[in-house]
Formats: structure tokens, sequence, C-alpha cells
């Protein structure tokens, strides 16, 4: 089944994530739904460079980034542009989606709250809004499709990148490299008690494998982010990781596996 397109595929995006993965997905996503024109950067400094120097109609942003996170990105924004920035959307990409998050996102000018993963419908449906000028906060926890509950994870695969066998092996190809390096940050930041490290390395994984459906590796890892996030429960952090460890090399094989059958 295609696609819906947006009506206006000349819109200008600007994505934000330090993520390559998220950014090789996200752009696929928005070319899923008609939208060719969207610029990469991976930090809030370059972001505000560019925004100073060009017009953007949506900022799509990670909130968890090394330096300005998503919430200062957007209010460096809001603040930056002041009144010229009352028609330009901030959309928020998160893995987080509690209350407090939310109250943060809605402070700091973030207009529209989408967690991770994503659909290109849910996409579609935050730029409908801009095309109309609502610019109400997206609860992140609304009903929206969950392809992963129904379809296998290769399907949901495929159809995110709407059946293009190319882009679903270079995303897997991409993740065969990341997740063996996160991993190994995760561990070093445990041994050299850098819980920041822990957090991030842990928070950037998570994202990506809940595409495979694996809800007990995602729990575990959603658990042990916001506990790094945060420096709690840091005796148990070496324990937990082996276990994390065994999944994750679990779903690294699965990969490995599925890149052999695709060639």
């Amino acid at each position: 089944m295609k696609e819906e397109v947006f009506e206006n595929p000349s819109i200008q995006i600007l994505l934000v994530d330090d993520n390559r993965v998220n950014q090789f997905l996200g752009k696929r996503l928005l070319k899923n739904i008609g939208i060719e024109n969207v610029d990469l950067c991976s930090n809030g400094n370059d972001a505000i460079m560019r925004i100073t120097n060009k017009h953007y109609d949506v900022i799509l942003t990670d909130i968890e980034m090394p330096g300005m996170n998503g919430y200062e990105l957007s209010q460096s924004i809001r603040t930056l542009k002041k009144d010229s920035t009352v028609d330009l959307l901030i959309i928020a990409l998160t893995g987080n989606a509690s209350d407090e998050d939310k109250a943060k996102a809605k402070e700091s000018g973030i207009d529209v709250f989408i967690t991770k993963p994503y659909s290109p419908q849910d996409l579609l449906n935050a730029l409908k809004k801009h095309a109309k000028h609502e610019h109400p906060t997206m609860d992140a926890d609304e009903p929206r499709q969950d392809i992963c509950a129904v379809k296998p994870a290769l399907d949901q695969l495929h159809a995110i990148f709407n059946h293009n066998a190319d882009d679903v092996r270079h995303f897997l190809m991409m993740l065969s490299f990341q997740i063996p390096e996160l991993q190994k940050e995760m561990t070093a930041g445990i041994a050299s008690e850098n819980w920041q490290q822990v957090f991030q390395a842990s928070h950037k994984v998570k994202s990506p494998l809940k595409l495979f459906g694996n809800t007990r590796l995602v729990k575990l890892l959603e658990d042990f982010s916001e506990d790094a996030r945060n420096a709690n429960h840091t005796e148990t952090y070496s324990n937990r990781m082996k276990e994390i460890s065994v999944l994750l090399d679990e779903n690294i094989a699965f990969i490995h596996e599925t890149l052999d059958g695709m060639i």
C-alpha cells in the first residue's frame, strides 16, 4: 500500500540528531511521504547556525544530545527568531514519554512531541497540523498505529522503507556497526563510573531496537538509561549490563543473519 503524501512537498525541514542511524531513518521516512528538502545536522550549535542562514518550515530534533539538548535548542530558536517563528513548527523526537518530559517540551517552545520509533503517518499527522497552522503539543501517548505489535520485525522495516531493499540493507548495516560500538561505550562508562556516558549510549541504542519488537530488551534499556541519567542504583549496573549484552549480541546475530539472507 502506497504511503499518503504530504500536500506541500517543497516544505523545508532541518533534522537534528547526533545518531546517524536516526538521521538515515528520519530522512527516509520523510521521503516516503514525498518530502525531499531535508537537511541534517548532529548538534544544537550547528542547528542554530543553519537556522540563522536559511529558512526552515519545520525543525525535527532529538531531545537527548551531547551539549545543547533538544529543549535548549528549542528555547534558543524561539529566542533567536522571536516573532518570525510564529509559523515554525518544532517537533521533538524522543524515546522518553514521561509527564515531566512533556512539560519540559511545552515550556521550551516545542509544538509536537513524538516518541520513537515513529512511523511516516506520525510525521504526516504532525505536518498536517503545521499546514493548518495548528500547533498544540502532541501527547506522546495518544493512540497511533503500532506496526511492531501486529507484524514481524522484518515486515515492519520493509514497510517503513517503502519496501526498498537497498534502504533496509543499509539501515541494518549501520545498526550492525553502531550497536557494538554503543555496547562498548556502556561497558566502558560503567568501568569508569561515567554515568552520563552510560546514559547517552543506552538511550541511543534503544530507539532503533524498538523496531525489532524486542520488548524485553527495550524495557531493560529504558530502565537502565533512566537510572543512569540520575545515577541511581549504580551498584547494579555491572550485573544488568551482562543481561543486556546477551540480548544485544542476539540482536546483532539476527541482523547479520538477515543481511546474509539479503545478498
